[in-house]
């Protein structure tokens, strides 16, 4: 029953810090229908021979204002990818995936257009990248007149929920187990969430339409900030 009163405040610190990550994972995992993976769907248009070029042109049209280059294979299209250290890339848009578009004949009059997309970063936990996987195929195969914007939840920002909950069950915890000084380990993981949860909502306020997750991290940083306050008058009685 005492075997957290051998453990540093540092080490316990980080431990926490990594147990909320993996509990934000999982829970957003469940969240997320247990989506993992490449999320890969194919859709398939027919279409007349005469209306061929049309829909082509369309839809490299609409790849191209999406973002997306050509692969290094025929019919391939890639979109980029996240840029690095600027917070609010980090949207489906951003997410590196391919597309690629195939035209197979039928006969002298029809033909089909296979439209395939898929990410080449797997996705560990679906948090909006299957509708957007599906709002690009609407749009790029011409079901749709217009591109959706599909909102993507911050996992800052439920990392940051997530890790303040961690911190008060930490709390009542190692309290109960005698653990001591208490100030030392919830100083880091309050630390840690607090700025977690401030990057979070930078992110989210600079492209709202496409983040959610705002009141996450508002509640999260309340709860780290509260439990590292309430670690610390504890420690000092």
């Amino acid at each position: 029953m005492n075997f957290p009163t051998g453990i540093s405040g540092p080490v316990m610190g980080i431990v926490l810090v990594i147990a909320g990550q993996i509990a934000a994972w999982l829970f957003g995992l469940v969240r997320g229908g247990f989506k993992v993976g490449r999320l890969a769907r194919t859709i398939e248009l027919p279409a007349n021979k005469t209306r061929l070029p049309e829909l082509l042109n369309t839809a490299h049209r609409r790849l191209e204002e999406l973002g997306f280059a050509p692969g290094a294979s025929a019919g391939q299209f890639i979109q980029t990818g996240t840029i690095p250290g600027v917070l609010t890339s980090f949207t489906h848009a951003k997410t590196k995936k391919s597309l690629t578009l195939t035209v197979h004949d039928d006969d002298a009059q029809t033909a089909r257009v296979e439209m395939t997309l898929l990410y080449l970063d797997p996705i560990l936990g679906d948090t909006g990248e299957s509708a957007y996987r599906d709002a690009v195929l609407a749009y790029v195969s011409g079901q749709a007149d217009s591109m959706t914007t599909v909102a993507n939840s911050s996992f800052a920002a439920f990392t940051c929920l997530t890790g303040g909950i961690i911190a008060w069950l930490a709390v009542l915890y190692l309290k109960a187990m005698g653990y001591h000084p208490l100030w030392m380990p919830l100083t880091i993981v309050g630390i840690t969430n607090v700025l977690t949860g401030f990057m979070a909502i930078y992110a989210i306020a600079r492209k709202p339409a496409e983040l959610t997750g705002m009141r996450e991290a508002i509640i999260g940083i309340l709860l780290a900030a509260a439990a590292a306050a309430y670690a610390i008058a504890h420690s000092i009685r």
